[in-house]
C-alpha cells in the first residue's frame, strides 16, 4: 500500500533539481569555450566536477521518481486531494521526463567536449612532434651549412696561399730571366766593343 507523501516536499525537490540543472547548464556553457585554454590539471578537475554534478542530478531524479511512484490518488483523504495528487503526478511525469532529457543532453555535451579536447590535444601533440622533428632537421642542416662554410673558407685560404706562392715564383722567375738577359746583353756589348776595338788596332 502507498504511503502518505508530502506534496510540498516533492515540489521543493522538483524545484531544486530544475534550479540545479539550470545552474549546471549555465556553468557548462560558460566553461565549454575556456576549458581548452586551462592547464591540464585544472581542466581535468573542472570536467570531474561537472560530471560529479550531473551524476548528482541523476541521483536526485531517481529520488524524485521514487516520490512520484508513491503518489497514489487512492490514498488521498478527500476528492480534492485525490485530484491534486493526480495533477501533481502528471506534472511530475512531464517534469521528470524533461529534466532527464536535459540531464542526458548535459552528460552527452560534457562527454563530447571532453572527446573534442582529447582529439585537439592529440593533434597538438602530433603537430608538436612534427615541428620538433623539423626543427631538429633544420638544426642539422644549419650545422651542415656551417661545416661546409668552414671547409669552403679553408679551401679559399689554401687557394689564396697557392696564388700568392705562384705570384712569388713568377716574380723570382722573371727576376732570373731579367738577370740572364742583362748578362747576355753585357756579354754581347763587350764582345762587339772589343771586336771593334781589335779591328781598329789592326788597321
Amino acid at each position: 500500500m502507498s504511503q502518505p507523501v508530502n506534496i510540498n516536499e516533492i515540489k521543493k525537490l522538483e524545484t531544486q533539481i530544475q534550479d540545479l540543472i539550470g545552474s549546471v547548464k549555465h556553468t557548462f556553457n560558460q566553461k565549454a569555450t575556456t576549458l581548452m585554454a586551462l592547464p591540464l590539471s585544472q581542466r581535468d578537475k573542472e570536467m570531474k566536477d561537472l560530471t560529479k554534478t550531473t551524476n548528482g542530478i541523476t541521483s536526485l531524479l531517481s529520488y524524485l521518481k521514487i516520490y512520484r511512484n508513491n503518489l497514489s490518488p487512492s490514498s488521498a483523504s478527500s476528492v480534492s486531494q485525490s485530484q491534486q495528487l493526480s495533477q501533481l503526478g502528471s506534472s511530475l511525469d512531464a517534469s521528470i521526463q524533461d529534466m532527464t532529457s536535459e540531464t542526458n543532453s548535459l552528460i552527452k555535451g560534457i562527454q563530447n567536449t571532453y572527446q573534442k579536447i582529447q582529439t585537439l590535444e592529440n593533434e597538438l601533440k602530433a603537430t608538436g612532434g612534427d615541428l620538433e622533428l623539423k626543427m631538429q632537421r633544420q638544426h642539422q642542416q644549419q650545422n651542415d651549412i656551417g661545416n661546409k662554410q668552414k671547409l669552403l673558407s679553408s679551401r679559399e685560404r689554401m687557394l689564396q696561399l697557392s696564388i700568392e706562392k705562384n705570384v712569388y715564383k713568377r716574380k723570382v722567375i722573371y727576376t732570373y730571366i731579367s738577370i740572364v738577359c742583362l748578362i747576355l746583353l753585357l756579354l754581347f756589348s763587350a764582345y762587339f766593343y772589343y771586336s771593334k776595338k781589335g779591328t781598329r788596332m789592326n788597321n
